[in-house]
């Protein structure tokens, strides 16, 4: 449960600090309201691309038998690297899916204020 709260605490803190960063430049820039909308739109889509360009290098590094046999050779056992190898998968899928959502936000937010202010 605490790994829970942890993964969300860090979800809302990095979108405050996105969301953050765009009303600033906004403020300082002069933005309408679609500006906002439109730069959200563009933050948010780039957060979800870093995190699917992720996805895809950790799949094809796990194709890699070099790299995975690299891994497994050392000082540890057979039984270690493979509870290793799972714990490091776990770990890149959730950095992964970590940036999916903080990406997810700002878009969902992007296509709300036209909604909104439109009404």
């Amino acid at each position: 449960m605490d790994a829970w709260l942890r993964f969300g605490r860090r979800v809302l803190i990095i979108n405050g600090a996105v969301f953050a960063g765009v009303i600033i430049v906004g403020v300082l820039a002069g933005w309408a309201w679609r500006d906002y909308s439109n730069a959200l739109f563009i933050i948010g889509g780039g957060l979800v691309a870093v995190g699917v360009l992720r996805a895809q290098s950790l799949a094809a590094m796990d194709r890699n038998f070099t790299a995975r046999f690299a891994g497994t050779t050392g000082s540890e056992g057979m039984a270690q690297a493979g509870k290793r190898m799972v714990r490091e998968s776990e770990s890149n899928f959730a950095l992964t899916a970590q940036m999916f959502l903080i990406g997810l936000l700002p878009i969902i937010v992007s296509l709300a204020i036209p909604a909104v202010i439109n009404r």
